[in-house]
Formats: structure tokens, C-alpha cells, sequence
């Protein structure tokens, strides 16, 4: 599901990484674009990250959360950490596409990028934030 929001200012991505989320999709029907438009969600049919992808976006996870960032930048916020915070606490990562180079690749894919801009009309696409719950 991708849901719209209105964000004024977006941070420009500084490069991109080799990605394994961009394909090809269908394009999106006249009813999809109505729901969108009148709900502010639309619930694709078909799966916009291989299967892969999303696995190994779960297994990236727990070590996200201890401290292991493969790119050496620390994400903007980092709420809860091994060891320290209480087992059961809520977990966030804001904008860990700077820390990690799986995120960086899934929420600056050229597939996302599009489906956003074919929902909203837009000639092009800029992240604003990611989080990872």
C-alpha cells in the first residue's frame, strides 16, 4: 500500500545505489488512481519488492537496531538500542537510507519513484523521510 502525503520540501538523494527493487510494473488502472485520489491509498495488485528483497529487509532489521550501519553514516534518529533500551519499547529508525545501503536501495528505487509519481501526477519524485518500524 502507498499512502499520500503532502510534504512542501524533500531531500534531493545524493547518488544512487546499484538497486535490486527496480522492474517493470503494470500500468495503474483508472480505478486504482480513483481510489487513490478519493481515499488517499490505493492497494496494488501485485508485489512492488521482490520477495527477496523483503526478506532480506527483515533480516537487516535486528542489527540495524544494535549499531551496525554498512554505509559508516548513522540514520538522523536512532530510538531504541540493544542493551540499553527496555525489550518491549518501540522501535525507530528515521531516514535509514543514510545508514543503510538495502533501505537506500528500496526507498530511492526508480519503481517507487514511479508508482508515486503515476498516483499523484507528478513529473518527478524526491524522498522526504523513511522510517524503520
Amino acid at each position: 500500500m502507498i499512502r499520500r502525503t503532502h510534504h512542501p520540501h524533500a531531500i534531493a538523494p545524493l547518488h544512487r545505489p546499484p538497486n535490486p527493487c527496480t522492474r517493470k510494473y503494470p500500468p495503474l488502472t483508472p480505478t486504482l488512481l480513483s481510489a487513490f485520489n478519493t481515499q488517499g491509498f490505493a492497494v496494488l495488485p501485485y508485489r512492488v519488492l521482490p520477495p527477496g528483497v523483503c526478506a532480506s529487509l527483515r533480516e537487516r532489521y535486528a542489527s540495524l537496531f544494535r549499531g551496525e550501519f554498512d554505509t559508516g553514516s548513522y540514520p538522523d534518529e536512532w530510538h531504541w538500542r540493544e542493551g540499553i533500551s527496555h525489550p518491549t519499547a518501540p522501535r525507530e529508525i528515521c531516514n535509514g537510507w543514510k545508514a543503510d545501503s538495502l533501505i537506500q536501495a528500496v526507498v530511492l528505487s526508480r519503481t517507487l519513484g514511479g508508482i508515486a509519481c503515476e498516483l499523484t501526477g507528478w513529473p518527478g519524485s524526491r524522498l522526504g523521510q523513511d522510517d524503520v518500524l
